[in-house]
């Protein structure tokens, strides 16, 4: 039992990791297969995000996402990728490309913080390994839901009311459900390994997006910083929606910001693919879609005419890929998961405006939660306005700023919800998004303002198709 579990998790992986080599060969080419192999955690993340929003909308056709349905799905969009990448030119890379690294004292550095985070990695594995549901949202209705949609044969209405928030995305159980099909079995102790092989396609993304433009003694120390987050060890493996909601938003900003910098359009298709993938994993993904697109808009307003249609109508597209899943738990009466006082009457609750503020803050800059994540992006991106290199800066200000608005105001109106820190409510597990994203946009502006101090550098930019 125990080798068919980690089998058929291992091929559930395989079969999302197909679906993002199509998607991303769609989205642009590959000079060399080195290059194409350096994407792979990119692509995974795409699979993910991609194979997950298909499956919620058969879930909402009233169809199953059995192992036929997993392969099928997973194939149809490698083919469809597939197809369009051979419409659009894009054909297979005809040179290795595998050159000997120099050995210079920045290329030992950085490979020993990337042998340093590796193994970090395989401890998270064995931990992951056989890990029991000990989160309260993962064993009242996350991995339940997911348990259904594998028993039932797909929603099940009636269970769906017993259960805490019933109108929450689908993406996670959905995701659950098709490792559980291919598992063979509900096994919930291995289904903690999808949330590693998450973290792991989250550090190979941060890695292939960064290296072009950064420096690797510079792009390693965070992405090592990323595995030893002390937050980190408490909730990457608990499966719940909040680290992939977290992994999704960083690494569609990540995307975006480096597109800020190279214009490089297939950078644009990986910002959809995920702004549609954190839509569908938890309800505040409408909230960082919104704190991700707003300052995106202001940075580019100069080109508001060739950048605003898709800056902004991307996000509209991956919202109505929603829209299906809002009509079914609508039309059969589900309760929302709406504020708890209105917006007419939060004045009368200004009393926990203060309070809401003061734990968001102490949230961003605790040291035992994130280390010096978001102190050191903070600095960075200060910088960067001061030195007139804004875009990216004004993107990390501009999006941490909606952030802490937007988690005051849950705050402020879900009265149910305690003004602490602890685990018993969202805003902790929330604040994982802005320590990510300071981890993987900080090593950006920093190489930008170097680069400003040093002299002027080329940028070796990828392939704009």
């Amino acid at each position: 039992m125990i080798g068919r579990s980690l089998g058929g998790l291992f091929a559930a992986q395989g079969l999302y990791l197909t679906a993002g080599i199509g998607m991303i060969w769609a989205l642009r080419t590959f000079r060399t297969w080195a290059d194409a192999l350096r994407f792979l955690g990119l692509a995974y993340l795409l699979g993910v995000a991609g194979v997950g929003v298909v499956a919620t909308l058969v879930l909402v056709a009233g169809l199953g996402v059995g192992t036929p349905v997993v392969v099928v799905l997973s194939l149809a969009c490698f083919g469809v990728g597939a197809a369009i990448a051979r419409l659009r030119g894009h054909g297979l890379p005809r040179v290795g490309g595998f050159r000997r690294p120099a050995l210079t004292p920045e290329s030992l550095l950085a490979g020993a913080l990337a042998l340093l985070t590796a193994a970090i990695l395989v401890a998270f594995y064995r931990a992951a390994r056989h890990q029991g549901l000990v989160a309260w949202d993962a064993w009242a209705f996350w991995v339940p839901k997911a348990k259904a949609i594998y028993f039932f044969g797909g929603l099940d209405e009636q269970l769906f009311r017993t259960l805490a928030h019933p109108s929450y995305p689908l993406l996670i159980p959905a995701l659950q459900a098709m490792d559980f099909h291919l598992m063979g079995s509900a096994d919930a102790t291995t289904l903690a390994l999808q949330y590693w092989f998450l973290l792991v396609g989250f550090v190979l993304a941060g890695w292939s997006l960064l290296r072009s433009l950064v420096g690797p003694a510079l792009v390693w120390p965070f992405l090592a910083l990323a595995t030893v987050l002390p937050e980190l060890d408490k909730r990457m493996i608990n499966p719940q929606a909040d680290w992939p909601l977290d992994i999704f938003f960083a690494v569609a900003a990540l995307a975006v910001g480096r597109w800020l910098l190279t214009r490089e359009g297939w950078l644009l298709g990986v910002y959809g693919l995920l702004l549609a993938g954190m839509m569908a994993t938890k309800r505040e993904g409408l909230l960082l879609t919104a704190c991700l697109v707003v300052p995106l808009l202001i940075v580019t307003w100069r080109r508001s005419r060739s950048s605003w249609p898709w800056l902004a109508g991307l996000p509209v597209l991956a919202y109505a890929l929603l829209l299906p899943w809002h009509y079914w738990w609508t039309s059969r009466g589900l309760s929302p998961d709406s504020p708890e006082v209105p917006l007419h009457r939060l004045p009368n609750h200004a009393d926990r405006i203060g309070p809401a503020f003061r734990i968001v803050f102490e949230l961003f800059f605790d040291y035992r939660l994130w280390l010096l994540a978001v102190p050191v992006a903070l600095a960075a991106a200060l910088l960067a306005v001061w030195q007139r290199e804004s875009g990216l800066g004004v993107l990390y200000l501009g999006a941490t700023s909606l952030a802490v608005v937007g988690f005051v105001w849950i705050l402020w109106s879900y009265q149910s919800l305690p003004l602490n820190t602890t685990q018993q409510e969202p805003i902790p597990r929330e604040a994982g998004s802005i320590a990510l994203l300071s981890i993987v946009l900080a090593p950006l502006m920093l190489s930008r303002l170097l680069r400003e101090r040093d002299g002027p550098a080329a940028v070796h930019a990828a392939p704009t198709t």
